[in-house]
């Protein structure tokens, strides 16, 4: 992978069935320290995450996902060039890069898109949910629910659809713009925008010229359901 806004892997190591990566270093602040407690102009946002998208939009076309996409691990250098690091559980479509298992729930909670669970048949739109969260972060300087959950609540919430809009948290942010920040984060990955690049032109436009999609939140039968197909994942993230 050659792209200016992601780490270069220098060599991959494999030993006795463990893989490991050697990356460039990358000076600078990650993007966690870069947020304000009371989240960041969307203009100054906005110079951010366009070329994250655009890399992100290249690796995936690469066929790789990330699957563990947060601001701490995106480096900002003193030049202000963004640079996605840290692949060392990101999937290839060729399973070359992978470091984990199928089945094997992997990545951070907080930015985990809901299908990632039992890490089945993640592709893309796992990496567009986390980014969606990093987006919501960035301008509110919260994440989508109460302070302090466990992170079996915080999945939860995932899984139920009921994540705090964010117009409800940030006054700047209009109706227009946070539907399209929440629709990054839709329960359903074929709801969420079809690629980085198009959502953060939608952010920058503040969210204009959206695609009518259908409510996306699980019926309590559909959940009763999704949490006993689950139910021992889910159980394991709650304690």
């Amino acid at each position: 992978v050659q792209h200016e806004n992601v780490a270069k892997v220098h060599e991959v190591i494999v030993d006795s069935g463990s893989i490991g990566l050697v990356m460039e270093y990358v000076s600078g602040e990650t993007l966690q320290d870069l947020i304000p407690e009371e989240g960041m102009p969307i203009p100054e946002a906005v110079k951010i995450l366009m070329p994250v998208s655009e890399a992100l939009d290249y690796i995936h076309k690469k066929g790789i996902v990330h699957r563990d996409l947060k601001p701490e691990n995106i480096k900002v250098t003193p030049e202000g060039r963004p640079v996605i690091l840290d692949f060392g559980i990101a999937k290839s479509d060729d399973g070359d890069m992978s470091m984990t298992k199928t089945g094997v729930m992997m990545g951070t909670v907080s930015y985990m898109a809901p299908e990632q669970i039992d890490a089945k048949n993640v592709g893309p739109e796992a990496d567009r949910y986390a980014f969606g969260i990093m987006v919501y972060e960035l301008l509110t300087g919260q994440k989508p629910w109460e302070k302090d959950l466990s992170e079996g609540r915080i999945y939860t919430l995932k899984l139920q659809g009921n994540l705090v809009p964010a117009h409800f948290v940030h006054e700047e942010i209009t109706e227009a713009l946070s539907k399209s920040i929440m629709r990054m984060m839709s329960l359903r990955p074929q709801h969420r925008h079809q690629s980085c690049a198009l959502f953060i032109r939608s952010v920058a436009n503040g969210g204009a010229d959206l695609e009518r999609i259908e409510e996306d939140t699980l019926s309590k039968e559909d959940f009763e359901r999704v949490r006993q197909h689950y139910g021992n994942l889910v159980s394991a993230v709650e304690e």
